[in-house]
């Protein structure tokens, strides 16, 4: 019995060396992946109970005895971690107590998965998360009966488990739940009968303590890899904060409403306004047909400068004065002043007489208080003839100052 017990050990230690390497290296160094639990509870072995039920099932009454036991478990993910477990407990008769004891030692390996990544438990809570478990090992007995040889054997069994975990700290986790056992034979109670195995539940609690970094949580409550505690807490933040725009948004709304109604109010004056306005477009429209006639005024040269120069006459600041007259009553007219010449003389002599020509007529406006920017001038020289130049009358015609009227924005 006892080098079955230091074999088992030994296995255990090996084990526990397997598991202690990181599944996944570096990349999540914020979590717990090593834990080591300790538990008890009472074990449950009824007789005449039908297959499979809670209670188990012995051919004779055998249960409500205590188990004590730990184990060692590493997760290889949130979901899966792999647990060895050593269990120390007695099943005797309850109808004759003391005419049969049996005293074991069972060791088990199994896989746990965690569920709340699985199924999304964990919006029930970030701190309770339920767990399965299946997996087999191996149960020493030593039977003690009174009226009969004592006996003492090995057989391999194998399990199921449902429960929930409790995380009270980042080290400290509660875990609770209930397992069914299977043995693969029907000695365990010392009374041969008429079942092929034996079957008994536990009610099983204890703690769990996590080794790893200072402060980090296992990784069983970590169910998306990253720190849902920290999303959770950052969720909590923002939607305080949109709680309190929400609360000034409903201020500003308020307010708001009382700016719409004055804001009515002021489309009704506008409204008014632009009906003035548009009368006074019809008037325009008709003042814009008046000018049709006189959108170009051309003006000989004799008439506004003295032969071959660029000063205005007496006669020609009268003409201009008129102009003005109308100017100022249309300020939405703009000026262009074009001069022109005859082909006598050098070319370029006429070019710069027409520009200096139509210059003298522009500042002559802009002595007369029109804006500059009303004003545009150009000097076309001898380039643009109204008339041939071979006649007198011709270059006469020829010898110009075209003054056009446009309006603004054309």
């Amino acid at each position: 019995m006892k080098n079955r017990i230091a074999t088992v050990l030994l296995i255990t230690v090996i084990m526990t060396g397997t598991f202690s390497f990181s599944a996944y290296g570096s990349d999540n160094p914020g979590v717990k992946r090593l834990s080591i639990g300790l538990f008890g509870g009472p074990n449950v072995a009824k007789s005449g109970g039908r297959w499979m039920t809670l209670g188990g099932q012995f051919d004779r009454n055998a249960g409500y005895n205590p188990v004590f036991g730990g184990n060692i478990s590493y997760a290889v993910s949130q979901p899966v971690s792999f647990e060895f477990t050593v269990y120390r407990g007695i099943f005797d008769r309850d109808e004759d107590p003391g005419r049969f004891t049996n005293e074991y030692w069972h060791f088990t390996g199994r896989g746990t998965v965690h569920l709340n990544d699985i199924f999304q438990t964990y919006r029930i809570g970030n701190r309770v998360t339920p767990y399965i478990s299946m997996g087999f090992g191996r149960m020493i007995n030593e039977i003690e009966v009174v009226d009969g040889p004592d006996r003492e054997f090995t057989v391999s069994t194998y399990l199921a488990a449902l429960g929930f975990k409790f995380n009270l700290s980042s080290t400290v986790d509660l875990f609770t739940g209930y397992e069914y056992h299977l043995a693969n034979t029907d000695h365990l109670d010392a009374t041969p009968g008429r079942f092929t195995r034996d079957t008994w539940g536990m009610f099983l609690a204890g703690l769990s303590f996590n080794f790893g970094k200072s402060g980090a949580k296992h990784i069983a409550w970590h169910p998306r890899g990253a720190s849902v505690d920290a999303q959770l807490e950052r969720y909590g933040k923002e939607l305080r904060e949109l709680e309190k725009r929400y609360a000034g948004l409903n201020e500003r709304d308020a307010g708001r409403d009382q700016q719409l109604a004055g804001l009515h109010d002021r489309l009704d004056e506008h409204s008014e306004k632009f009906d003035i306005v548009f009368d006074r477009l019809d008037d325009h429209d008709g003042r814009l047909r008046n000018l049709e006639g006189m959108l170009t005024i051309p003006l000989d040269v004799d008439i506004l400068f003295s032969i071959d120069l660029a000063v205005l006459s007496e006669q020609a600041m009268a003409v201009l004065d008129r102009l003005v007259i109308r100017l100022r009553e249309e300020p939405h007219i703009h000026v262009r002043v074009t001069g022109h010449t005859d082909n006598t003389g050098p070319t370029a002599h006429n070019l710069r007489l027409s520009e200096r020509r139509a210059e003298s007529v522009a500042n002559y406006l802009i002595r007369r208080r029109i804006a500059p920017d009303r004003i545009s001038t150009i000097g076309m020289g001898e380039h643009e003839p109204a008339a041939p130049n071979e006649t007198i009358e011709g270059r006469r015609l020829n010898r110009r100052v075209e003054i056009e009227l446009l309006v603004m924005g054309e």
